[in-house]
């Protein structure tokens, strides 16, 4: 398609821009990396979670039958044999009549189908006091409680947020493949622009458009290679335009599309090699908008004016 020469509509614009869109392939990322990424398959628990049955208070493991008589007026009593916290292992099977102390998120005991809150079991000298029955399966959680082994937890295309990163985490991933992030190289034109927190001088404004730009992309989740200043001269444009396009994927251009003859970016991307796929749209502001494809071997690097 030949570069559009008259002025086109906004929503013709963007179409335009989304046709040209493309997957820059795929790539395995630490989940350290991963936030704001978008998942490029779809991700299967390898285990179930929790892996194993689990307190889900501190409390004291039982047999919720030996609890079946328990009442204000009749307490029962169970010996307590061991302490298990969280990340240890007791290896025997509970008896009849016994109780293990164990801590939120510590393994249930063989034998064991129920646990007790600390709150409502006092111990004394060693005996473990309930004065109501427990019911099987009170405050434990099942293996696989929260995700079954195999079940899908990520689906392709899904944008990676907090939860989705801990939980990939919590099924034991360490990576995640994606879809790798665009590259994006901004030029900021302008000789008269400063920096903000420099002194203002005669006939200078503030750059605030390399900020948004910084901001903007950050925000995106694409890849910020590089941000520099360019000065309002052909070659300096041209050369800045060839640099950038070795590594970016996508180039931004701020300043320099209009009809002025220091807005030097159109006849620039034309000596890099660039094509025109239009230059204006009909809105205010910003009606001079540029887009450009650079070929660069099998890549295409969009330029953005």
């Amino acid at each position: 398609m030949k570069g559009i020469k008259t002025m086109i509509s906004y929503d013709k614009a963007r179409n335009l821009v989304i046709e040209k869109a493309q997957v820059l392939g795929k790539e395995k990322v630490p989940l350290k990396e991963a936030l704001g990424c978008v998942a490029a398959d779809e991700v299967r628990s390898k285990i179930a979670v929790p892996p194993f049955r689990n307190s889900a208070v501190d409390g004291y493991a039982v047999r919720s039958e030996d609890t079946g008589a328990a009442s204000d007026g009749q307490p029962v009593r169970l010996k307590l044999v061991a302490e298990q916290p969280a990340g240890e292992y007791f290896r025997k099977k509970l008896g009849c009549g016994q109780a293990v102390k164990v801590m939120t998120g510590a393994p249930v005991p063989a034998g064991a189908d129920a646990v007790v809150p600390v709150e409502e079991a006092p111990e004394e000298n060693g005996y473990v006091i309930l004065k109501r029955q427990f019911r099987p399966g009170e405050n434990v959680r099942e293996a696989g409680e929260d995700v079954v082994k195999g079940a899908v937890i990520i689906e392709k295309g899904t944008e990676l947020k907090p939860p989705h990163v801990g939980l990939l985490a919590a099924c034991g991933f360490d990576k995640v493949k994606v879809f790798k992030r665009p590259k994006v190289a901004v030029l900021i034109t302008g000789n008269e622009l400063c920096q903000p927190g420099e002194r203002l001088k005669p006939g200078k404004i503030y750059d605030s458009n390399s900020t948004i730009l910084r901001a903007l992309i950050k925000a995106s989740g694409a890849e910020l290679l590089s941000l520099g200043w360019v000065k309002d001269d052909l070659k300096s444009m041209t050369r800045a335009l060839k640099a950038a396009a070795r590594q970016a994927d996508i180039i931004i251009t701020s300043g320099g599309v209009s009809v002025g003859d220091y807005d030097l970016v159109k006849a620039a991307a034309a000596k890099a090699g660039a094509r025109e796929i239009f230059w204006k749209v009909t809105q205010k502001p910003a009606k001079p908008l540029a887009f450009y494809e650079l070929k660069k071997g099998k890549k295409s690097v969009w330029i953005f004016g």
